[in-house]
């Protein structure tokens, strides 16, 4: 089962009614079940591994397994690429839209 529901555009009774009958219905998981008031924010924590491409000079040598790599990292499309800072310069074209 998912671990938020969140209950939006309805009726404050009838949105109270549904979400006691879902905390029944999920009592035994680790559901969260929320109903925010209008343009009330709400935040979720999503955790998941992250693959990086070494791009430039960071990419000229294979790091060792457990060996740190330090750089930039950019971020486009939901691409992930780490780069050395003085790669940036040649490297707009990557982060242009």
């Amino acid at each position: 089962m998912p671990p938020n529901i969140i209950l939006v555009h309805g009726e404050a009774n009838e949105m109270g009614k549904l979400k006691q009958k879902l905390i029944t219905r999920f009592a035994d998981r680790n559901t969260k079940i929320i109903s925010p008031k209008n343009c009330q924010s709400v935040e979720m924590y999503f955790y998941s591994d992250k693959m990086a491409k070494t791009i430039g000079r960071l990419a000229e040598n294979t790091p060792e397994v457990g060996e740190t790599v330090s750089g930039l990292l950019v971020n486009k499309a939901f691409t992930y690429q780490i780069m050395a800072p003085d790669d940036l310069h040649w490297c707009l074209w990557c982060i242009e839209a």
